[in-house]
């Protein structure tokens, strides 16, 4: 097996590869964080809640689209295909409740672990971790595809784990430090005390750039987790 860093590499190259495809696609989870924002402003306590409650279920279907829309592509790139982004929304779609299903009993084997005990809830969250890869990738349905996750880990639990979470990690350390340095030299350009940026209530601008962010960062991190089940099927 390729080190986690060199297939972290690979999930970048790819990234920018083919970055106006994925950013493009990345792009209309901006609507429903948009959507949070104008949410915030509604008066009507009742209508408020009823709202956010549609916005997050808006919300939760455009990230399992674009998860599966950024799996596609990275296979076809992966394969050294040009990706056919003509068919790939339509393919992406059909995927939706056959990814939604694996993701909740993915999300109830594990919080059964957590609930019986800790240690058997980190196993479990390791074990099925690849279970949304397995619906795209493999065409797996429900239990099938927590076994076909299940299957890449056997006899490497250790190593699995180490690939699942150190591209993360890195990424996400690296995404912290720039945003951090971005609310610096803000603060320091506008005269912002960092106590205000840093409270219980920061600037709505904060939000915004902090959600910008997760947006477009977030399908690198489904570029590296495709690559790496892709690498532990070999």
């Amino acid at each position: 097996m390729v080190r986690a860093l060199d297939i972290l590499r690979n999930s970048w190259r790819l990234y920018r590869a083919n970055g106006p495809l994925i950013v493009g696609y990345a792009a209309w989870l901006l609507l429903t964080a948009a959507a949070f924002v104008l949410t915030s402003f509604v008066q009507h306590e009742g209508a408020r809640q009823l709202l956010l409650l549609a916005v997050q279920i808006v919300d939760v279907m455009l990230w399992m689209w674009v998860g599966i829309m950024v799996t596609l592509i990275t296979i076809d790139a992966n394969a050294g295909k040009q990706p056919g982004s003509a068919r790939l929304p339509n393919d992406a779609w059909t995927l939706i409740v056959p990814f939604a299903w694996a993701t909740v009993l993915q999300g109830l084997v594990v919080l059964g672990g957590l609930l019986l005990f800790l240690v058997p809830g980190c196993i479990f969250m390791v074990w099925f971790a690849f279970a949304q890869q397995a619906v795209v990738i493999d065409k797996k349905r429900g239990l099938d595809a927590l076994t076909q996750s299940r299957a890449l880990c056997r006899g490497r639990f250790f190593a699995v784990t180490w690939y699942l979470f150190v591209g993360p990690f890195l990424v996400m350390l690296v995404y912290l430090l720039v945003l951090a340095m971005v609310f610096a030299a803000v603060a320091a350009l506008t005269g912002t005390h960092i106590d205000v940026l840093f409270g219980d209530q920061p600037p709505l601008w904060m939000d915004i750039t902090a959600s910008v962010g997760e947006i477009f960062l977030m399908p690198l991190i489904y570029v590296y987790w495709t690559l790496t089940y892709l690498e532990l099927k070999k």
